[in-house]
């Protein structure tokens, strides 16, 4: 599926990730910058719903929304479309990019911020 957003639709479904993968149309509201009205965020979840990225369920009273893909799914697809359009599909390419970006915030923010180990972990439990 791969349905052109608006920046608001984005966020919409990126308040869906945030909330857990599903919450009603307040919750999704109160998620979003400058929140529009109930009524709009409604109508911005049909539209949603109509281009086949959410879905919803009833429960009592109110709908309970849903993203379609699951959030690994869609992180996936959002890595390998970064990568297609600023790093010419090199995946070599996009990490050498984050761990200059890394370095860069590691050296702004001193001790604060953890150096990866040899085995990928930041050295902090977890």
């Amino acid at each position: 599926m791969e349905t052109k957003l608006s920046r608001r639709e984005r966020e919409i479904l990126d308040a869906l990730y945030a909330l857990g993968g599903s919450a009603d149309a307040e919750g999704i509201r109160q998620r979003l910058t400058d929140p529009p009205t109930y009524s709009a965020v409604r109508a911005m979840l049909a539209k949603l719903e109509a281009k086949g990225t959410i879905t919803h369920r009833a429960e009592g009273l109110r709908y309970i929304y849903s993203p379609v893909t699951s959030r690994t799914t869609a992180q996936k697809k959002a890595v390998s479309q970064l990568m297609r359009v600023f790093f010419g599909g090199s995946a070599s390419e996009a990490a050498a990019a984050l761990l200059k970006q890394a370095e860069t915030l590691r050296s702004l923010m001193g001790d604060a911020f953890p150096r990866a180990s040899a085995n990928g972990s930041s050295g902090r439990g977890r």
